[in-house]
């Protein structure tokens, strides 16, 4: 907490409050590549921005689809729709809340631009073999990350193995920076056009080249970032332990608990589990809210049923762990 405090006392007595004239954004851009092994990192403001930030980064809009889970939060749909693009649901699987990859085959049509592969509760989805599927088709692979920075798939963080991945820095995350964002990409022409779209196109400072938005990230929120991420290993460490322990005592016919691909390492924040059945004994534990069918929701309100996401919005539950 010191060091913190100490960092922010001194951003603001230097009055370098943005990036632009910062350093600490972009330190902790260079701190996250070494992180996750990625070539590129562009900082912005939000997980939802990032996400908005990638799809618009890859042309998407208009006239295209992109293949979503219908399980998931609100602002994986949302920047889809903000970009002019249609969602196009698929189902989870019966084994975990992550997107079911036969779902996922049904949905794609000639007009299919992306899928986003959500990472649900630090826990992996394993979607190397439809990723060479979709890449034979060229299907962009956007990884919203948002809730699994640290996790891995195939000894790869999870964000850097498809075309462009996103993270998020909420409080809820494993690190925060309060609010605040991360893009990540191997891809040099993306890259570029990421840290365009975030500071609203800009080559010049008064010369746009293309459309773009106010989705930087603060000096305060970097500087939070780079202190933060020094801990986050230790903080997955204790998560999986947590995680253990909670299965372990939770342990009962009333519950089955998602699978894990043995190929992953998870990074959770929180459990999830299906037909949860809270006994007395564990009152301590403190529920969540669970997901609508984003399709039942009014602004992306589709008429489709889906099995096994109807499935865990009846029976589903989400336990805090931090």
């Amino acid at each position: 907490m010191e060091e913190k405090l100490n960092l922010i006392k001194q951003i603001l007595e230097s009055g370098n409050l943005n990036c632009n004239h910062g350093l600490y954004v972009e330190l902790f851009e260079h701190r996250i590549t070494k992180y996750v092994n990625s070539k590129y990192a562009i900082a912005v403001n939000s997980g939802t921005a990032a996400l908005h930030t990638a799809l618009l980064a890859l042309d998407i809009g208009h006239g295209d689809e992109v293949i979503v889970p219908a399980w998931t939060f609100i602002s994986t749909v949302s920047a889809v729709v903000m970009c002019g693009a249609t969602p196009v649901f698929a189902d989870i699987s019966e084994n975990s809340f992550n997107l079911d990859q036969d779902s996922i085959l049904e949905k794609i049509t000639p007009k299919t631009k992306a899928v986003i592969i959500v990472h649900l509760n630090g826990i992996p989805m394993d979607f190397t073999e439809i990723g060479w599927i979709l890449y034979d088709d060229g299907i962009a692979i956007i990884e919203d990350a948002c809730q699994a920075l640290g996790a891995e798939l195939c000894d790869e963080k999870v964000g850097i193995i498809g075309d462009i991945g996103v993270y998020s820095f909420y409080p809820s995350k494993i690190i925060t920076t309060g609010e605040g964002g991360m893009i990540v990409t191997n891809k040099k022409k993306l890259a570029k056009k990421c840290r365009l779209i975030k500071d609203h196109g800009r080559t010049k400072h008064f010369y746009a080249e293309r459309l773009g938005f106010n989705y930087r990230m603060t000096e305060i929120q970097g500087a939070l970032g780079c202190v933060e991420l020094k801990d986050i290993d230790k903080r997955i460490e204790d998560n999986v332990l947590n995680y253990s322990f909670v299965k372990m005592n939770l342990k009962s016919d009333d519950i089955k608990f998602p699978k894990i691909p043995k190929n992953t390492k998870i990074a959770p924040t929180y459990i999830n589990a299906w037909r949860f059945k809270f006994k007395k004994h564990n009152h301590h534990y403190k529920k969540k809210e669970t997901y609508t069918p984003i399709y039942k929701l009014p602004p992306f309100k589709q008429d489709i049923e889906l099995k096994w996401t109807e499935y865990a919005a009846k029976f589903g539950v989400f336990i805090d762990l931090l």
